[in-house]
């Protein structure tokens, strides 16, 4: 399997982009004449943070890592994957489709979660023993290590105590008990209809606390986490190789949702996408976990019928996006009406075939800070302009309300590498058609949030900036997605607030919808917030992307995973090999 980079280029330096959030996309890969069930790999753009609280690996081992993309998680990226079949498959054992049973809202407190009964879940070597109710707590208090602090802190605050264990005053999370092996007992400070969703994501993976003891938190841990679920790692090799083989203590009894057709997953790191593309096509990878087909290759494929069958494109819930400041001290960008008027002006179709014309399917032009399939989401365009390409008189009018009938400048910040540089072009246009100029400041790839948007010092430098956010989980969402970004009482150095917004009233709406119990009343009022903030314009919404997948043609069984954003590696198979 492939990983590639962003740009389409072919230096390893190009994909190393730092999305605030990645997720890890692998490609499957066997030596031939060999009949295992599939080998894969990973592509990464830094390090691949093995270790829970730090973790960018979602659900191969079902341990993975939130997809919000924010400034301390390093983005993970494709290669070029080749499957073999462990022997030639019967057609009993062939899979058919995957039933996800999804987790479902209302978890108050407290609250009791059983493990799975028997048979009993069990590590791979070399802890070789069951998982427990014990383990659970023990990763969800690594969280607060102190020289590594995780980003899942914020989801485990609803914990009755974790924030007193985590500052220090507790000796353990008082929310979190194991009254047997078998139970998890937790109490929340407050009800969180969405906290079993929350629960998926791999900052809640167990760790066995006897293993994990023997190594520091993060990176030092990072080779030598032991996987519960079919695979664990075998060999890690930051920016070049990760191998996962099977956990022999695996059973599929104790696993419904998985059948792990493949024995052995190799991902290879720093692959270009371009390599990964011309890999997959002439078969010698099976498939990739990132996005890389390009947008000028997709109706030629829909049009071959044998390679149609082995193309996907899918929305992935990213929302591409201006991040506006609302700080009074921020200069004209305060200004509401100016905010507005950028809103106007934008070419959002221009800004789609930037993207397009660099990398892959790109998806549909947004207006919304809910992503679509959210509860919550209402489709609405407060700022509508002719075929989604801007309206620069309009822009132009408010411009002048505010007291700007010659124009501004603005300075923004954005990529200088990576497939989003390409959009800079775009938005430059568009704005000048409106008579704002910008004066642009580059940033290589992660450094635009590691030296700018996430910094708080540095957000008054500037007055717009480009930026990507996507939900940690799906579903009942809003705590990641409007909360995170605008609710202003959270530690701005922590949350995705760019803009610096503040509204006292948004503030309170928020609090009444994440404590309102009645799932089509708090849809109702999530949706009224996103309006609401969106009043304030301190963003531009500009596409939901998508990604776009091919596969050999001897893997079978590809199923995309909206929560890992690509392709199911547990689901797929090959054909045997010829002898």
């Amino acid at each position: 399997m492939l990983r590639g980079d962003d740009s389409g280029g072919e230096e390893a330096d190009a994909h190393r982009q730092r999305l605030p959030s990645g997720l890890p996309r692998a490609q499957l890969r066997a030596p031939r004449g060999k009949l295992h069930r599939a080998a894969a790999r990973l592509e990464h753009g830094r390090r691949i943070r093995w270790d829970p609280p730090r973790a960018q690996l979602r659900p191969l081992l079902r341990a993975g890592h939130g997809r919000q993309l924010r400034p301390n998680h390093a983005s993970l990226r494709p290669d070029p994957v080749r499957l073999q079949p462990r022997r030639a498959a019967r057609e009993e054992d062939r899979p058919g489709p995957r039933h996800r049973q999804w987790p479902t809202p209302g978890l108050g407190r407290p609250a009791h979660l059983h493990l799975h009964p028997a048979p009993r879940v069990r590590y791979a070597p070399p802890v070789n023993r069951e998982v427990t109710a014990t383990d659970f707590i023990t990763a969800i208090q690594r969280l607060y290590d102190k020289q590594t602090p995780s980003y899942g802190q914020q989801y485990a605050d609803l914990i009755a105590g974790a924030t007193a264990f985590g500052a220090g005053k507790a000796g353990r999370v008082a929310g979190l008990a194991a009254p047997d092996p078998r139970t998890l007992q937790i109490t929340l400070d407050q009800p969180a209809e969405d906290f079993l969703s929350i629960l998926t994501l791999s900052f809640f993976a167990p760790v066995p606390g006897e293993h994990a003891a023997e190594y520091a938190v993060g990176d030092n841990y990072d080779g030598y986490v032991v996987g519960s679920g079919p695979y664990t790692p075998a060999t890690y090799i930051p920016g070049e190789t990760v191998v996962l083989v099977r956990n022999p203590n695996w059973d599929s009894a104790t696993d419904p949702l998985r059948k792990a057709w493949v024995d052995r997953i190799e991902v290879k790191l720093d692959i270009g996408t371009a390599s990964i593309q011309k890999a997959i096509e002439q078969e010698a990878a099976d498939l990739s976990l990132d996005s890389h087909v390009p947008q000028a290759r997709i109706a030629e494929l829909r049009a071959d019928p044998e390679r149609s069958r082995r193309l996907s494109v899918n929305p992935t819930g990213a929302l591409l996006l201006l991040v506006l400041g609302t700080n009074p001290k921020a200069g004209a960008i305060a200004n509401v009406r100016v905010r507005q008027a950028v809103n106007y002006a934008i070419d959002k179709v221009a800004y789609r075939d930037a993207v397009a014309g660099r990398f892959a399917a790109t998806g549909e032009l947004a207006s919304t800070i809910m992503t679509p399939g959210s509860l919550g989401y209402r489709p609405y365009d407060l700022y509508p302009t002719p075929g989604g390409r801007g309206d620069p008189a309009k822009a132009r009018a408010l411009l002048a309300e505010a007291g700007y009938p010659n124009g501004l400048t603005l300075t923004f910040v954005t990529f200088g590498s990576g497939k989003y540089a390409a959009t800079v072009e775009p938005i430059k246009a568009s704005l000048a058609r409106a008579g704002i100029d910008l004066k642009v400041k580059r940033f290589r790839q992660g450094a635009l949030w590691e030296r700018s948007l996430g910094i708080p010092a540095k957000r008054l430098e500037h007055q717009l900036g480009q930026s990507v956010w996507r939900p940690d989980y799906l579903g009942d969402n809003a705590r990641q997605s409007i909360v995170l970004q605008y609710d202003s009482r959270l530690d701005p150095a922590l949350s995705g607030n760019f803009s610096e917004y503040h509204n006292p009233t948004v503030n309170r709406l928020i609090d009444r919808a994440l404590a309102e119990p009645d799932r089509d009343r708090r849809a109702a009022m999530w949706a009224e917030i996103d309006q609401r903030i969106m009043r304030d314009a301190p963003m531009v919404p500009l596409i939901w992307e998508n990604f776009s997948f091919q596969w050999a043609s001897r893997v079978h069984g590809w199923v995309y995973d909206p929560w890992t954003v690509g392709p199911d590696l547990t689901a797929v198979w090959l054909d045997p090999p010829s002898s």
